[in-house]
Formats: C-alpha cells, structure tokens, sequence
C-alpha cells in the first residue's frame, strides 16, 4: 500500500479517492507510518464496502 502526506503535514493518506490525497509536494512510503496520523477520510473509505481494488498510483 502507498502511504503519502504533503511535505508540510504529519497526516498520511492511503486512498486515492480521498479529497486531500497529494498530488505534488509529498513524501510517500510503502510502509505504514509510525509517526504522524491517519487520515480520518481514508479511515473511513476503508471501512466501505467496494467491489474492485483500489488503484494508488506510484510516484
């Protein structure tokens, strides 16, 4: 899973179908972040049923 958070916050992003996911400016990593927290709306999209994967793109 690619994890991504903007160079001036502490909130990682995990869902590409999150409003605030970063698109330029970002740091990202393939490991959970074990600093900082979680995006609450990406929190949230996990916990909703889908009916396909989500595509992250790599950077």
């Amino acid at each position: 899973m690619t994890y991504r958070r903007r160079t001036t916050s502490q909130t990682w992003h995990w869902q590409l179908g999150c409003s605030k996911w970063p698109e330029k400016d970002y740091v990202q990593t393939t490991l959970k972040p074990k600093t900082g927290t979680l995006c609450g709306q990406c929190t949230s999209k996990d916990k909703t049923p889908r009916h396909g994967l989500v595509d992250h793109k790599s950077g």
